[in-house]
């Protein structure tokens, strides 16, 4: 009868997501639905926009990235993270759009983000990484690009 070797902890992650990128994607996806959730409040409010105030989720962010960066240890993670780094990038994208805007004194409607198509392009990614977190399944789609 053949005795068959455990697989070590680290072989079994080899497949899939790992546990701790995980949590700490999720976490950093969390972080950034909520800029995003700042940012549509202070819009539909009518709020005044502020750089100072978005600037502290962008670090806060940044630092979340690096946490989820050092917790990726299979190859299914690091393909996952740029993904999560397109995200972080295309929020601050649409923040410094809607930071432009309100500077110049141009009219906000408070429903300007439901018809912005970079809004939505960090809503399908989000459904994306989310089926991801899900299936613990690295599935690239196009929508986090």
């Amino acid at each position: 009868m053949r005795h068959r070797r455990p697989c070590s902890r680290r072989q079994r992650h080899q497949s899939g997501l790992s546990r701790p990128f995980l949590a700490a994607g999720i976490e950093t996806m969390r972080e950034i639905l909520e800029w995003n959730a700042s940012l549509k409040t202070a819009i539909e409010r009518d709020y005044p926009l502020s750089g100072d105030w978005f600037g502290n989720f962008r670090r806060q962010i940044q630092s979340s990235l690096k946490h989820t960066e050092a917790a990726a240890s299979t190859d299914m993670d690091r393909e996952a993270l740029p993904l999560l780094v397109n995200e972080f990038n295309n929020m601050g994208t649409l923040t410094d759009k809607y930071l432009k805007i309100s500077a110049s004194g141009d009219y906000l409607p408070p429903d300007s983000l439901n018809n912005d198509p970079l809004e939505q392009k960090l809503f399908t990614c989000w459904h994306s990484l989310e089926s991801m977190a899900s299936s613990n399944q690295f599935v690239d789609n196009g929508s986090c690009q």
